[in-house]
């Protein structure tokens, strides 16, 4: 092969590679638009101040969760009590918490108006620890473990129900005996 063979294959080489290389940049810029192109500016941006209104959405209501619980009610004798017993692990203010009892009836269990009992106000039930409510006329009285509701009989000997509310009036726990238990 002469020189000028060897001149004329690398012109020709040289050709094709050239025109491969402009039909893919044909393709590239129909594809994607030419890479040389100044991108459009573009339009300023004004934020107007708007005003967010947050909204809520409703959960389920989620029950009282606590470890004050009622432990028992002892009836059938002149020194009856309720027993509430923090098995939680921090103390609780029972302050504005109550205890309601139920009266028996042929119809069923109703609450009793007269029989409410509310803790003292900063009334400290540690974790651990319980309190007797005592009621009826040799009800013990040693606070702060055992306190006096009252020197009247509460709990009924036929049956009863006990609701231990919290301050917001949230069931925390329910106790109930014999004929008023469903």
């Amino acid at each position: 092969m002469t020189t000028e063979d060897k001149v004329m294959y690398a012109i020709a080489g040289i050709v094709v590679l050239a025109v491969l290389v402009s039909v893919s940049w044909a393709v590239y810029v129909a594809l994607a638009g030419s890479p040389l192109e100044a991108a459009p500016t573009p339009e300023p941006v004004t934020e107007t101040p708007t005003s967010v209104t947050p909204t809520i959405t409703p959960t389920p209501t989620e029950e009282f969760v606590s470890g004050v619980v009622i432990a028992g009610i002892r009836y059938e004798t002149d020194d009856e009590y309720i027993e509430i017993e923090n098995q939680g692990t921090a103390p609780q203010d029972m302050t504005g918490w109550k205890i309601q009892s139920y009266a028996y009836n042929p119809e069923g269990c109703e609450p009793y108006e007269g029989q409410v009992y509310p803790f003292p106000n900063r009334y400290i039930l540690n974790a651990g620890a319980s309190v007797r409510i005592h009621n009826g006329p040799d009800a013990y009285d040693s606070p702060p473990s055992d306190l006096v509701w009252d020197r009247r009989h509460i709990w009924n000997n036929n049956g009863d129900k006990a609701i231990l509310w919290n301050d917001v009036d949230g069931v925390v726990d329910t106790y109930c005996y014999k004929e008023c238990c469903p």
